[in-house]
């Protein structure tokens, strides 16, 4: 269901999503729907299109600057998030205090935009009775994180371990519903944002609502200035929601950095009910050369920050069944990790097989 109130179907037999006049549903340079990234299962706090509580899939869409983001109905249907922007989206996540019929009246939702220059998005909507779920109006910002004492991080170079200020950044609603190239533009004027070495997975902690784990995968990219890049491993930071207001200042720590003894290249995610931070690699930048001089395959870690512990849970058994692949270190990823009552649910893309 388009913004404009145009209905496109599924026909089956084409796999196009074509409208009554038989135009097919076209996204830019895309028809139909473009790559999905990691998307998220929100099982409560939502409604239907009836008015009734049931889940909602939200759906980002990974595919160039005019991707944008979805949200999926238990009957099928899709409905835009205009209101988040244009961008290369890995995942929009729902906070869960904010979500409809919450006595804020607002719906938070976050979105990372999986770019070498990527930002994090925080959009608040207002709940009416014609949109109790708020996602039609609302205000789109743009992370921006600092000192507090003058000094800003227009780049991934913020320090370990250091509690930084957090502040999102209003975006205009002319360009915060424009097109993704004038989005880029504008969040990249100084002093607006922190450019991320591309954002992958977000989640919140369910033992602390309201505050959440994000992952940046890196990049080979050098910040102006510098002589090196800024991430080139992997970064796992932490921020916790100001309780007075969503979109006021709070607090930002990066927590943990990639390297040959902390894992590389973080992606997908998941908060366990005990706080512990899973982490999925996926080779990227340095990172491959990492896993090449460690003759190893992507991993699977776990991060517990109560108390700085890192563990190497699992390893990915590429050679083993593809022994011709044996010396692609890293080819192979796990992806989409969730919790499971006793244990963990997750894929694993085998790039090296092909389809049958």
């Amino acid at each position: 269901l388009e913004s404009n109130g145009t209905v496109y179907t599924l026909d089956p037999v084409s796999g196009d999503y074509r409208d009554t006049n038989g135009q097919v549903f076209m996204q830019g340079d895309f028809a139909n729907f473009s790559r999905f990234c990691s998307g998220y299962l929100a099982e409560t706090g939502f409604l239907d299109l009836a008015g009734q509580p049931g889940p909602l899939w939200f759906a980002p869409q990974e595919a160039g600057a005019e991707a944008r983001g979805w949200v999926v109905y238990p009957d099928g249907t899709a409905t835009p998030l205009d209101g988040l922007g244009r961008f290369s989206k890995e995942q929009i996540y729902a906070a869960g205090q904010y979500r409809a019929g919450n006595g804020s009246g607002q719906t938070v939702l976050l979105a990372t935009e999986d770019n070498a220059d990527g930002e994090l998005y925080l959009f608040v909507g207002q709940q009416t009775g014609a949109d109790p779920n708020g996602f039609a109006d609302g205000q789109l910002y743009v992370l921006r994180v600092h000192d507090g004492a003058g000094t800003a991080y227009d780049y991934e170079t913020m320090p370990l371990g250091v509690t930084l200020v957090g502040e999102w950044t209003p975006v205009t609603t002319g360009v915060a519903l424009g097109s993704g190239a004038g989005l880029s533009d504008w969040v990249n004027e100084p002093g607006r944002s922190t450019n991320f070495r591309r954002l992958e997975d977000i989640h919140e902690d369910p033992t602390e609502p309201g505050s959440f784990y994000l992952a940046s995968t890196g990049h080979t990219d050098v910040p102006p200035g510098g002589s090196e890049p800024d991430n080139d491993t992997g970064r796992l930071h932490h921020f916790s929601l100001n309780p007075a207001d969503p979109a006021g200042p709070m607090t930002f720590t990066t927590v943990l950095g990639g390297g040959p003894t902390t894992g590389v290249s973080y992606d997908n995610l998941v908060v366990d009910g005990l706080g512990r931070v899973t982490i999925q690699e996926d080779r990227a930048a340095r990172g491959a050369d990492i896993m090449a001089a460690q003759q190893r395959y992507s991993r699977i870690l776990r991060f517990d920050p109560s108390n700085g512990q890192l563990l190497f849970l699992w390893e990915v058994s590429q050679a083993i069944i593809d022994p011709a692949s044996a010396g692609d270190y890293g080819n192979w990823e796990s992806s989409g990790v969730i919790t499971a009552p006793t244990g963990y649910l997750l894929t694993v893309q085998a790039h090296t097989l092909p389809d049958p």
